[in-house]
């Protein structure tokens, strides 16, 4: 009837076993390992032009901030860290573009009535920025451990005469 509100209601699918993909102390390890991981400088230039490159945009009602740069940045450490590499490459921050950015942005009416996707739109958007160059020549680091995984061994730093 007119003036009633109604009420819409999804189904709801109960979940009665969830199995962990990896324990809360596995989680944190991981983290801890992309801590160790080098960033260049010229891949974090890269990591923030890429973040400005969607403020400009028309399609764009709602670019990404600074905050999703560092995002980008962790998420690229961990992913090389899982990788067994010390190094973030290029490629990592290319492959988390739409994991890390994708929620955050938000698009134009224009963009929605013309049938654009954020994903469309964000490749759109970065395909402008050029990645840096000889990044990415390290040496792959053999995986380590009982359980087979790739996180890069901590480096140990020479002690000088001094200390």
């Amino acid at each position: 009837a007119a003036g009633q509100a109604r009420c819409v209601t999804a189904a709801v699918r109960t979940v009665s076993v969830l199995e962990a993909v990896n324990s809360a102390c596995e989680s944190v390890r991981r983290l801890e390992v992309g801590r160790c991981v080098v960033v260049a400088e010229a891949v974090e230039g890269y990591i923030r032009r890429m973040v400005a490159s969607s403020r400009p945009d028309p399609s764009i009602l709602l670019g990404e901030s600074p905050r999703a740069a560092i995002m980008l940045n962790k998420a690229a450490r961990v992913m090389a860290a899982s990788d067994g590499r010390w190094t973030v490459y290029p490629e990592d921050v290319r492959a988390l573009l739409g994991p890390v950015l994708a929620h955050r942005i938000m698009l134009s009416p224009e963009a929605v009535l013309r049938g654009e996707s954020i994903e469309d739109v964000l490749e759109r958007v970065t395909n402008r920025v050029r990645a840096p160059l000889g990044v990415g020549s390290e040496p792959p680091v053999k995986p380590h451990g009982a359980n087979g995984d790739a996180a890069p061994k901590r480096r140990r730093r020479a002690r000088s005469a001094a200390n």
